[in-house]
């Protein structure tokens, strides 16, 4: 599986000294809101193996989205806290909602393309 991520967020950040580093764990407030609005303008792209009819030979589960996001914001987050109603299975967009903090979401626009 490759992973690629594309996202606004990241000159606004370097422009305001912060870095992506930060985790999901951190005992502020604010730290939840900010970091849902850093994945909400989050795009993954996901590759996957899948046939010339879009499905793919197996599935995007959360797993895969946490472990997207990791890579692309360094943010730690545990795979319950994704909300897929059934693992994704076709190749396209998707939006992805992802539980931050307690009573604070995201949706993550996930794209997921046919590899080779």
């Amino acid at each position: 599986m490759s992973i690629v991520w594309a996202t606004a967020a990241t000159s606004s950040m370097s422009r305001r000294g912060t870095s992506g580093t930060s985790s999901f764990r951190g005992s502020s407030r604010i730290r939840p809101r900010e970091n849902a609005a850093l994945l909400s303008r989050t795009v993954l792209t996901i590759s996957q193996p899948a046939g010339d009819d879009g499905r793919l030979f197996g599935s995007v589960t959360a797993q895969d989205v946490v472990d997207a996001i990791r890579q692309a914001r360094d943010l730690k987050l545990d795979r319950r806290k994704v909300h897929l109603d059934d693992p994704i299975r076709t190749t396209g967009t998707h939006m992805v909602t992802v539980e931050v903090h307690e009573g604070v979401t995201a949706q993550v626009k996930t794209i997921v393309t046919a590899a080779g």
